[in-house]
């Protein structure tokens, strides 16, 4: 295993610790019960859950993010969701390595400020969708101009399932 190999693999076995913890932001429960709440009614279009809105018309726009994530709570618990979140932003952030320049340590270095920076926003919440998409995207668009590989195909797709 040559030392890129092992910086890379140290790089993001680190951003997925980092990024691994218990859920403890408040709106992570609003969205597990919005994504119950969806899978066993359909969809939301009036606010169910609060006292002065109740019955107020609403559009829920992270609908299928939140059946997801209930998915995983239903299957794994805390432990499930905070493993997607690691993932997501593991996974976000190594699609950033190939997109910076410099020597790989510079860019470990960069990534891992990055990381540490972002980290205080890594929750199972539907931004984390957000963040490893728009970070696929990037990536993609990098691998048309610099490598001519055309995987622009993909593009339409994904946006499809990221608008929902």
């Amino acid at each position: 295993m040559t030392i890129k190999r092992v910086l890379l693999v140290t790089l993001f076995g680190l951003i997925f610790v980092m990024a691994t913890r218990v859920p403890v932001d408040t709106d992570t429960w609003w969205h597990l019960r919005s994504g119950e709440y969806t899978l066993n009614n359909g969809m939301i279009y009036q606010d169910p859950f609060s006292h002065t809105k109740h019955g107020v018309d609403w559009t829920n726009h992270s609908w299928g993010a939140q059946v997801i994530l209930y998915a995983v709570y239903e299957l794994a618990g805390d432990l499930g969701l905070a493993v997607l979140t690691a993932a997501l932003a593991s996974g976000g952030m190594a699609l950033l390595y190939p997109v910076c320049v410099g020597n790989p340590y510079m860019r470990a270095f960069v990534l891992l400020l990055g990381a540490t920076a972002a980290a205080v926003f890594w929750s199972a919440r539907p931004q984390m969708f957000s963040f490893f998409l728009s970070t696929l995207t990037l990536f993609i668009l990098y691998k048309y101009k610099r490598e001519e590989k055309d995987y622009l195909w993909a593009i339409p797709p994904m946006m499809l399932v990221w608008g929902n």
